[in-house]
C-alpha cells in the first residue's frame, strides 16, 4: 500500500475515503513543505464531498488543523528571511498556506453556523466554542503572515475575523481557551490581530513584527472593549464588524453616521508598556522580570516599544498633505553606498535601482519599484535618493529612511521614505585602537532651523555598543575637517542604523 493516498487532484480516477485521509494524516509530515500544504488542502476539499460519520469528519478536521499549524510554523522563519519582494517559490508557499488557513477557518465557522447540526446526537458534534477558537486562531495567523511579508490582508479575511468574534460574543464563549494547552482565549486571539494591525505593520521589519506579535499575545488582555466612545481615551479605535477592514484610529477618521461600531481603547496597554520601558531604561528590570520578549532588552527592541506605545496610545493624523507625482528617481540602499555617493564616487549601475515617485509631502515620498536590485532593502534602512533628471555627482543626493513597505506580488514593491536631510555630509568615525582602514564611514545630518535644532549622526547599528560620548569625526567637505562631538541622545535605532543627536565637544579631553 502506498504511504501517500491520492490528493483531491487524483480523486476523479481514484476516489479517496475518509479512512485513507485519516491514515495519511497519522504519518509524519512531508519534508517538502509545498507538497504538505497542497496535500492538506486537497484532503480538506475532499472531505466536503465524502460520505462520513460525524466522528470521522471531526477526527479528520482535528488532524488537518494540527498539521496546518505545524506547516505554518515551519513557514514563518522562511518568510522572515526571504526579503522583499518575495521570490516566486516563497510566494507560492505563502499562497498555499493562506488558502489552507482561510478554507479551514471557513469550515469551522460553517460547522457552527449549520443549524442542522444543532440537533445532532450529543458527542457527534464538535462544541461550537472549540470551532470558534480554532477559526479565530487560524485567521489571526493568516493576518500575521500577511503582515510579515508586507502584504495587505486577503479579501474577506477581516470580515471573517470580525464575524468569528461576534459569534463568540453572541454565544458568551469569547473567554474560552482550549485545555490543557497554554493558549489564548478567543477574545485575546482577536485582540492580537487588532493590535498588530493598529501598530501599522508595514512600518516594521519582520523581526520587529514577531516581537510586536509576541507582546500582543502576552498583553492583549489590556486592550479594553467599550460600549460607547469615550473622549478621555487617546488610543481609541473603532471597528465596523460588517466591513472587510481592520480597526481605524478615531484620531484619523470618524465612523460613518448611524454605523453600529465596536469601540476599543489601547490606553491601558500603552501605559503598561511605557512603564516597562522606563524600567528597562533605568535598569530596574529585565525583559524576563517585566514579562517582555528578550528582544526588549536591546536598543532596537526599546525603539520598537516606543513606536508601538505611540501607535497604540496616541495615534496621530498625517503631519502634511500628500501630492500625486510621477517622476523617476535613482535609489541606493545602505549607509555605505550613501557615504560613497556623498563623496562623489560613482557606484556600479547594478548597485542601484530605479523607482517612480507616486506621491510626496514636505517630509517624504511614496515610491514604486521599476527596475534594479531591491532585495536588500528593508524597513529602517538608510537610502540615497536623487531624481534621474539631475546630473551625476555628489550633489542633490537626499538622505532618507525607509518607513514602510508593501508588496502584493513578486513584481510589486512600494515603499515610503522620510527625508532625513536634503544634503548630508560624509564623515569617518575615528575609533580608538583601530587602523585608518577600519574606521567606519558615517553620515552627518546638518541641523535644520525649526525641524532639527542640532546635528545628528547616522552610524551602523551596534557600532558604539554603549560607548557613546566623545567622538572624533573626519568630515570630508572641500577640505578635511576634524570635529570633536558628544552624543546627547539616541534618536532612533533600527536593525540597520542608529541616529544620535550630537553637540560640539567644548572641552575635549
Amino acid at each position: 500500500m502506498s504511504d501517500t493516498p491520492p490528493t483531491s487532484a487524483d480523486s476523479s480516477t481514484s476516489p479517496i475515503g475518509v479512512s485513507a485521509i485519516i491514515e495519511w494524516l497519522a504519518l509524519p509530515a512531508s519534508e517538502d513543505l509545498q507538497q504538505e500544504l497542497n496535500t492538506l488542502k486537497g484532503h480538506l476539499l475532499a472531505l466536503e464531498d465524502l460520505a462520513a460519520s460525524g466522528q470521522q469528519r471531526h477526527k479528520a478536521l482535528d488532524l488537518i488543523h494540527e498539521r496546518t499549524l505545524l506547516a505554518v510554523n515551519e513557514l514563518v522563519p522562511r518568510l522572515s528571511e526571504a526579503g522583499l519582494p518575495l521570490p516566486r517559490k516563497v510566494r507560492a508557499l505563502l499562497k498555499a498556506a493562506q488558502d489552507l488557513l482561510e478554507h479551514l477557518a471557513r469550515d469551522f465557522l460553517t460547522s457552527v453556523e449549520d443549524q442542522v447540526e444543532e440537533h445532532m446526537v450529543k458527542g457527534l458534534r464538535q462544541p461550537p466554542e472549540i470551532a470558534l477558537w480554532r477559526a479565530q486562531h487560524l485567521l489571526q495567523r493568516h493576518l500575521f503572515i500577511s503582515a510579515l511579508v508586507a502584504a495587505p490582508a486577503a479579501v474577506g479575511i477581516w470580515e471573517m475575523t470580525h464575524r468569528t468574534f461576534g459569534m463568540a460574543r453572541q454565544r458568551g464563549v469569547e473567554e474560552f481557551r482550549p485545555q490543557p494547552e497554554p493558549c489564548n482565549s478567543i477574545v485575546l486571539e482577536y485582540a492580537a490581530a487588532l493590535l498588530l494591525a493598529c501598530a501599522q505593520p508595514a512600518s516594521f521589519a519582520a523581526r520587529e513584527l514577531q516581537f510586536i506579535a509576541d507582546i500582543a499575545a502576552r498583553h492583549g488582555r489590556r486592550l479594553e472593549f467599550l460600549s460607547a466612545t469615550d473622549e478621555r481615551h487617546h488610543g481609541l479605535f473603532w471597528i465596523d464588524p460588517t466591513r472587510d477592514t481592520p480597526a481605524i484610529a478615531l484620531a484619523r477618521r470618524l465612523p460613518p453616521p448611524e454605523t453600529p461600531v465596536l469601540w476599543f481603547s489601547c490606553d491601558g496597554l500603552a501605559y503598561f508598556l511605557e512603564r516597562r520601558l522606563q524600567s528597562l531604561d533605568s535598569a530596574k528590570g529585565t525583559p524576563e522580570t517585566l514579562d517582555l520578549p528578550e528582544f526588549a532588552g536591546t536598543l532596537a527592541g526599546r525603539s520598537v516599544l516606543r513606536r508601538i506605545v505611540r501607535f497604540w496610545g496616541n495615534p496621530a493624523r498625517r503631519r502634511f498633505p500628500r501630492r500625486r507625482q510621477s517622476y523617476r528617481v535613482n535609489l541606493h540602499a545602505g549607509l555605505e553606498p550613501l557615504t560613497q555617493l556623498l563623496r562623489g564616487h560613482l557606484l556600479e549601475e547594478d548597485d542601484g535601482s530605479s523607482w517612480m515617485i507616486t506621491n510626496e509631502s514636505p517630509d517624504g515620498y511614496a515610491l514604486m519599484h521599476l527596475s534594479g536590485a531591491a532585495d536588500r532593502l528593508e524597513v529602517g534602512d538608510i537610502v540615497a535618493l536623487k531624481p534621474e533628471s539631475h546630473p551625476p555627482g555628489r550633489k542633490h543626493w537626499q538622505t532618507c529612511i525607509v518607513r514602510w513597505a508593501l508588496s502584493e506580488n513578486p513584481e510589486h514593491l512600494e515603499i515610503g521614505l522620510q527625508i532625513l536631510a536634503p544634503q548630508a555630509l560624509p564623515a569617518t568615525l575615528a575609533l580608538p585602537g583601530e587602523n585608518a582602514s577600519a574606521h567606519p564611514h558615517v553620515a552627518i545630518l546638518p541641523a535644520i532651523p525649526g525641524l532639527r535644532p542640532h546635528d545628528s549622526l547616522v552610524i551602523p547599528a551596534g557600532l558604539l555598543a554603549g560607548h557613546e560620548g566623545h567622538l572624533v569625526l573626519l568630515v570630508e567637505r572641500d577640505n578635511l575637517e576634524i570635529r570633536e562631538v558628544r552624543t546627547t541622545a539616541l534618536e532612533e535605532q533600527t536593525g540597520r542604523v542608529e541616529i544620535f543627536a550630537t553637540e560640539p565637544e567644548n572641552n575635549p579631553g
